[in-house]
């Protein structure tokens, strides 16, 4: 259908999402023991889970309940940081069981400043 359309398949690309995308779900049965989940996780699973609004709107304002580097709490990081966000709200769609999650933006509710991108969402802990 592809070379109907008059498009290429990249197959050396193809392969190599699809090993990663194995290797991230490995990963995520791996972490549905609770004794594999690292401490920092369990620590916000105390607080509750986040509450997914995409259903209904595609965007929230919403708390940051965590901030982690390399799966360790955090209070705050140097502009340029890759690092995990936990918000109690959110319409961001996370990756679970093959399917790619949601990619955009956070703003300072305030003054309307992108303060972050966010790059890929996942649940942190099994459901």
């Amino acid at each position: 259908m592809a070379r109907e359309r008059g498009f290429e398949i990249d197959r050396e690309a193809f392969e190599t999402e699809m090993k990663q995308q194995r290797d991230r779900a490995r990963a995520s049965w791996k972490g549905a023991d609770k004794g594999a989940i690292a401490p920092a996780y369990q620590q916000l699973l105390g607080q509750g889970r986040t509450k997914f609004l995409g259903y209904s709107q595609l965007d929230a304002t919403s708390k940051v309940v965590g901030l982690l580097l390399k799966q360790d709490t955090v209070d705050m990081l140097p502009a340029g940081i890759d690092a995990e966000l936990v918000l109690d709200q959110t319409p961001f769609y996370a990756e679970t069981g093959g399917q790619v999650g949601d990619h955009g933006a956070l703003y300072d509710a305030a003054t309307g400043e992108k303060v972050a991108t966010v790059l890929d969402t996942y649940p942190a802990v099994p459901a």
